[in-house]
């Protein structure tokens, strides 16, 4: 696995190294985020704002056609909001013995504020200045914080043994008013994969005849949907009731986080990339004949 690794690494790097072009870019980002999901019942648009540092190597196919891959690092802003319906299901036993299997249900609402560290690995392609950015991206949230608030609450307490069902008894599980509005932090993954386009215009700095290095200020549209996600804990059951052990005890639903629903938002985000960048080209070493632009 070593060696696969290694070779994988030296391909790539040597890929790189033959480009005929090399360039850097810095941009930013400005637009509106939302969450996405089958279990997501309902979503509130929020900001987004970011900043990204980016490198390209690029082949020249023909006269102003080029392609290539653009990679880098960026950070990121993004606020939303979204509710879910959570539901757990689990059994106690009561100190009488008696099996006690619980279903809880609830409306979650989520008010999320985030800073991810962005990586793209992305195909690029230059034609005629219209440019374009199609690949993945990779987020790594640094700041992640969550408000939630419980709505449409629902207990049902079934006995098998009896054959019993008793609804919404707050004998059996009892809502605690302070644990329907909670915050906290790590509520989202801690890492996200994410399918991203990026296209729009570039326009020339340059003069026709600058040899060697151009320089491009661009206006691009971008769309990033995320696809998966890995929690760094195993996700339990969001509502919890602890076991009856005593006659007369009123026990409470204990709430965790929007995380331990089991559910993945997965984030949308949307707007407007302006960047400057600027490349170094190898036109004599690859045999390149200018022309005018």
């Amino acid at each position: 696995m070593k060696k696969l690794t290694i070779l994988i690494l030296t391909l790539t790097c040597s890929v790189v190294m033959m480009a005929q072009g090399h360039g850097l870019s810095i941009g930013i980002k400005g637009g509106l985020s939302d969450w996405k999901a089958k279990d997501v019942s309902s979503s509130s648009l929020g900001g987004y704002a970011g900043l990204d540092i980016g490198y390209q190597c690029m082949w020249r196919m023909q006269q102003e056609i080029y392609i290539g891959l653009r990679t880098g690092a960026g950070i990121a802003y993004q606020t939303g909001s979204y509710t879910v319906s959570a539901n757990s299901q689990f059994s106690n036993t009561d100190y009488l013995g008696n099996q006690m299997d619980y279903s809880i249900r609830a409306d979650v609402k989520a008010d999320t504020k985030q800073i991810n560290v962005d990586i793209p690995i992305m195909f690029a392609a230059r034609i005629h200045g219209f440019a374009l950015n199609v690949g993945s991206r990779l987020h790594f949230p640094v700041y992640d914080t969550y408000k939630q608030e419980l709505s449409n609450t629902n207990v049902d307490v079934y006995y098998p043994q009896y054959d019993i069902p008793i609804h919404n008894d707050p004998s059996l599980a009892k809502w605690n008013t302070a644990d329907m509005k909670s915050d906290g932090n790590k509520a989202q993954p801690m890492v996200m994969l994410s399918l991203s386009a990026e296209i729009g215009y570039e326009w020339a700095l340059h003069d026709w005849y600058t040899y060697g290095n151009e320089q491009y200020i661009g206006l691009q549209l971008f769309v990033d949907y995320g696809l998966w996600g890995a929690y760094s804990k195993n996700t339990s059951s969001m509502m919890t009731v602890e076991p009856i052990t005593a006659a007369g005890q009123m026990p409470e639903i204990k709430v965790g986080n929007i995380a331990d629903a089991g559910v993945l938002a997965k984030p949308l985000t949307f707007g407007v990339r302006l960047y400057y960048t600027f490349q170094s080209t190898d036109y004599s070493g690859h045999g390149w004949k200018r022309g005018r632009r």
